[in-house]
């Protein structure tokens, strides 16, 4: 199969490449210094190709951590797009009240019931890393996922 390909935001001199081109330039980007393990997938009209190289597989799950955010974003805004939300949209509207009680005080005061989607997407809610944020077992969330616990 042959498909059109871009690596690094830069379309190869062919514009065509074979899997095994593909597949070896993915493990030339693996170093096992910086880079440990890589799953791509390139797609092209109906035409895909995914690959994988070292410690991961395409089958494999991985933490994708802040990225979340970028996809998240994307279907908000086309959730607004449509018409489905505002981001002046309280949570409250769209959240189940037990997830809402108490989500967010502060010196004793409830502010959860005035978050809205725009606070969450710009980060300016006043809700607490849950990544970096303590557990009642001591320790964060970073904290597990680095001792293995996920």
């Amino acid at each position: 199969m042959l498909l059109p390909t871009i690596v690094y935001g830069q379309t190869l001199n062919k514009t065509v490449i074979e899997e095994e081109k593909l597949q070896h330039l993915l493990e030339e980007t693996v170093d096992n210094k910086k880079v440990f393990g890589s799953v791509v997938c390139v797609s092209s009209g109906s035409a895909s190709w995914i690959g994988s190289a070292g410690n991961l597989t395409d089958q494999s799950q991985y933490f994708i951590a802040s990225t979340t955010k970028l996809y998240i974003t994307a279907i908000i805004l086309k959730l607004r797009e449509t018409g489905k939300l505002g981001l002046d949209d309280k949570i409250s509207f769209y959240l189940p009240s037990h997830v809402m009680s108490g989500l967010h005080i502060y010196k004793g005061v409830d502010y959860s019931g005035e978050i809205t989607i725009k606070h969450l997407l710009s980060n300016t809610s006043g809700l607490p890393d849950y990544f970096e944020q303590k557990g009642e077992n001591g320790q964060s969330l970073k904290d597990e996922l680095i001792f293995g616990k996920d």
